[in-house]
């Protein structure tokens, strides 16, 4: 008996073969959508951090012009940021200069507020402190919640009251200029003294 050594080539893929293949694509779909998803999450939140980064830089920019008495516009043409002044920014901080903001004793402690139906998710916070007779400290935070967690972007500076400081300024002038003008010249009694 000659058992003969045949060798078979098949053209075709083993059962197995096939089943290795298909776990193999199948999770690195798993991953890609893993990783995907992740990517549209993040991207969800790092628009919702440049919103609030915008929407702090406005109120920044009202809570300020009200402590140093400067006007603030209620409409800025030159406004890059897309938010227009009907989110509720100016009217709901407490903060316009129509009142003469001369009294800056009002404005220092804790503010709170929303910046209307255009942001309803993001709220803000001011806390003003007096630092001295002429200088505020003011932080401003900006909360929202993304992701099933409470965010928060905090902005920190320190404002001169202006209208006050120049006013002192003014008075500081009016009485230098009396002073000198109720001063004898002392130059001339030098001269004959020698």
């Amino acid at each position: 008996m000659i058992i003969k050594n045949t060798i078979i080539h098949k053209n075709n893929f083993s059962l197995i073969e096939v089943l290795v293949a298909m776990t193999i694509i199948t999770i690195c779909f798993g991953v890609l959508m893993s990783a995907l998803s992740v990517n549209i999450r993040n991207t969800a939140l790092s628009q919702s951090y440049i919103t609030a980064v915008l929407l702090g830089k406005k109120k920044l920019i009202t809570v300020v012009s009200g402590l140093s008495g400067n006007k603030i516009r209620s409409k800025n043409s030159n406004d890059q940021s897309g938010i227009n002044d009907q989110s509720g920014i100016n009217d709901q901080s407490g903060m316009n200069d129509q009142s003469g903001m001369n009294d800056n004793e009002s404005l220092v402690g804790t503010k709170k507020g929303k910046f209307g139906d255009n942001y309803p998710e993001f709220k803000w916070k001011s806390i003003i402190k007096k630092q001295d007779k002429y200088l505020y400290s003011v932080v401003v935070s900006i909360i929202f919640e993304r992701l099933g967690a409470e965010r928060t972007v905090k902005f920190k500076t320190l404002c001169l009251n202006e209208k006050a400081l120049k006013k002192r300024n003014k008075k500081d002038d009016k009485k230098k200029s009396g002073v000198q003008q109720n001063t004898p010249n002392s130059g001339a009694n030098d001269t004959n003294s020698t």
